[in-house]
């Protein structure tokens, strides 16, 4: 896993938090008999973890409201004991050099993300949330840490017919959908276009072999701009619909991050206002470790910055 030394990207999500029982009432975010307490407290006792399928483990081993309790932090360790050891290269003027590093018996490879919620509720149970983009520590892996702890603790509370009830606190997450694709056309470019097809059946040989589902690129040699891809899209959907394909994908390159992303199109978004989610690139002065056993303030301030630019 390689992440540059001093920048990261950060990607933005609502943070929901809501009762398993429709008439329960969700535990707040920080205070008193919060989510804060509960995850400190899964921290202390060692059970805020959850192993994943190829040995790693996603642990949550720090949770603190920030000085100005505006916003809660939290960072997140991925580990594994029996991950082999990481190699480095040189190039010399005879080839390539390979170098293993070093690791003692009790020792595991790990790798850290920071996720940063500003604790102000956009509504009820409902916040603004960033997480630090590292690979294998998506948002899907550590809020299930977050929702394996929460789940765990049930709680009991009134509901509006003042009949007392046992629940427990649900928690996900879902990518904010914070640029339109006009806006991005003025910073990005569509490059490759990705038409999607069911599988052939044809392929299929008695349950040995399974067809996966069929993509086509098109490569884009006509620029698509804000001004004419609205015209643009509705040709490749009648052009996708004549050959069978149902899903049509565009890839967004942008010069300023140095990433892509990409998006699903809708037969009915070639005329409508479509939103993605993006991530937002931040450089950093001095290099940043792979892995902290704390919370870092560089990361958090950036995180902070960037929750108050949407909220």
């Amino acid at each position: 896993m390689i992440v540059e030394k001093r920048s990261r990207f950060f990607r933005l999500y609502d943070f929901t938090c809501t009762p398993r029982k429709p008439r329960g009432v969700a535990l707040p975010l920080v205070g008193a008999d919060s989510l804060m307490s509960i995850f400190q407290d899964a921290i202390r006792k060692g059970v805020a973890s959850v192993p994943q399928s190829n040995g790693d483990v996603v642990e949550l081993v720090s949770v603190e409201l920030c000085e100005e309790k505006t916003h809660l932090a939290l960072l997140f360790h991925r580990a594994n004991p029996d991950a082999p050891d990481p190699i480095y290269r040189r190039r010399t003027h005879s080839g390539l050099n390979l170098r293993a590093s070093d690791k003692g018996d009790d020792e595991e490879q790990a790798y850290s993300a920071h996720m940063v919620i500003d604790v102000k509720p956009l509504r009820l149970g409902v916040y603004r949330m960033t997480l630090e983009e590292v690979p294998g520590l998506s948002a899907t892996s550590v809020v299930g840490v977050l929702k394996n702890v929460a789940s765990a603790i049930e709680y009991e509370c009134e509901d509006d017919r003042r009949q007392v009830l046992k629940t427990y606190t649900v928690i996900n997450c879902d990518g904010y959908s914070s640029e339109s694709l006009e806006q991005a056309l003025t910073k990005g470019r569509i490059n490759y276009i990705d038409l999607w097809k069911g599988p052939d059946k044809d392929l299929e040989q008695d349950g040995a072999y399974a067809p996966s589902r069929q993509k086509v690129s098109l490569r884009v040699y006509e620029p698509i701009t804000r001004h004419n891809y609205r015209d643009r899209f509705l040709s490749i959907f009648s052009l996708s619909r004549d050959k069978g394909f149902d899903d049509v994908r565009v890839r967004i390159d942008f010069d300023d991050d140095r990433r892509s992303r990409v998006v699903t199109l809708n037969r009915e978004d070639a005329a409508a206002n479509i939103l993605f989610v993006r991530s937002k690139h931040f450089d950093f002065g001095d290099d940043l470790d792979l892995c902290y056993v704390s919370l870092h303030k560089p990361l958090i301030d950036v995180a902070k910055v960037y929750l108050s630019e949407v909220t």
